[in-house]
């Protein structure tokens, strides 16, 4: 948790929402670290009704506000960024691309999308990757496949960089940000495969 906290610049937000934020224990630690940022998380109750607890416990200048529904549903507007730690790999692929699907939709020209999960073929190791496909029918997707999985919604994955032993960021600007990225590593797109109409890799 530290590491992802201090591994990114998180203060250069003025509103974060964490998307699936569980019970806000990354959320609260990110706004504990930056006073000024404010949180907003989603998730369904009674998770959230706990995030509330998690919040009002660390007293934090800014306390977050939490929103009880499902990722799935039209998300709070307003947010710099979303952030959507660990909760992609557990979905398959048709549910994973909702989540960003519903982010997309509040995104002005200026907002990004910071994904946090461990990745295949750099972090994520082959134990980790077959529990999420047998639990959840997910998987540790390569960065290629989450270059291609963000080029689906219009987003263009402009960041790849590891934040702890088994975690990497991967952000993504909106549409309209791609004529001024700020790119610490630019995915290749060989190999890449392409995105159907129905949303499917």
């Amino acid at each position: 948790m530290p590491q992802i906290v201090a591994g990114h610049d998180w203060d250069r937000f003025a509103t974060i929402v964490d998307v699936g934020g569980g019970h806000g224990t990354l959320l609260v630690a990110i706004l504990a670290a930056h006073p000024h940022v404010h949180g907003s998380l989603v998730d369904l109750d009674p998770t959230a009704t706990e995030a509330n607890r998690t919040f009002a416990a660390h007293h934090v200048e800014n306390p977050a506000t939490t929103t009880p529904q499902s990722v799935f549903d039209p998300l709070p507007r307003g947010a710099d960024t979303h952030l959507l730690a660990d909760i992609l790999h557990d979905r398959d692929d048709h549910n994973a691309h909702r989540i960003p699907a519903r982010c997309v939709e509040t995104m002005d020209a200026n907002s990004r999308i910071v994904v946090v999960e461990p990745v295949g073929g750099r972090l994520a190791n082959t134990e980790m990757d077959l529990a999420m496909f047998v639990i959840f029918a997910g998987r540790e997707r390569t960065v290629d496949e989450f270059c291609a999985f963000a080029s689906g919604h219009g987003l263009v994955l402009d960041t790849v960089k590891d934040v702890s032993d088994q975690r990497c960021r991967l952000e993504s600007a909106g549409p309209k940000s791609r004529t001024s990225p700020r790119p610490t590593r630019t995915p290749s797109s060989r190999g890449l495969r392409p995105i159907s109409a129905s949303g499917r890799w």
